[in-house]
């Protein structure tokens, strides 16, 4: 999946200098060291160097505007069978399917943003979330909320989930689709 990130970091120190380029896909990653201070010399060579990457990563993307498409096929594809259709530093774009019920999610950095794209469902927002578990740094689950809003999501809809606040779809009709944007705070 591309990630996005349009600064190049650098860091110098007298171990050496570190920089990362990952406008390009996949990212590209340096690390060089030294055991004494760089030259002038290898200084602007190093400037040149990065400046030079930096341009044929952009070339190599198409475009600098930070504006990306993603083909009606891949998505598509992934409503198929659910998941990630992009992912940069600050949100990231999935393609949400469901089947069934699922566990209640507490996303402690994410606010997520649905759109509904296909079918029905329940879902719950707020209350008490009992018994949770860490899943990666976070991300918090849960097996149900007790108490909290519920609202009947529907084709056309939007839900906006703000980070911290306990989620979960209590029932889905058929097949539910929907788009999600996760806002990175």
């Amino acid at each position: 999946m591309p990630e996005i990130n349009a600064r190049v970091p650098i860091c110098a120190s007298e171990f050496g200098i570190k920089f990362s380029l990952v406008n390009c896909a996949p990212a590209v990653h340096f690390v060089l060291k030294f055991n004494r201070q760089p030259t002038m010399k290898l200084s602007i060579f190093l400037a040149v160097l990065i400046t030079a990457l930096s341009r044929v990563c952009l070339a190599a993307d198409g475009s600098n505007t930070g504006v990306i498409q993603i083909d009606n096929e891949k998505v598509a594809a992934m409503f198929a069978k659910g998941g990630t259709l992009l992912q940069t530093n600050n949100f990231k774009v999935m393609a949400g399917r469901r089947v069934a019920p699922g566990e209640v999610e507490i996303h402690e950095k994410d606010t997520d943003v649905f759109y509904i794209t296909e079918g029905s469902a329940t879902f719950v927002t707020g209350g008490t979330a009992a018994n949770q578990h860490t899943v990666s740094p976070g991300e918090i689950r849960a097996p149900q909320i007790a108490g909290g809003e519920e609202h009947q999501l529907k084709k056309g809809d939007v839900i906006v989930i703000p980070a911290g606040v306990p989620h979960q779809f209590t029932k889905v009709d058929d097949t539910f689709l929907y788009f999600v944007v996760k806002v990175r705070q």
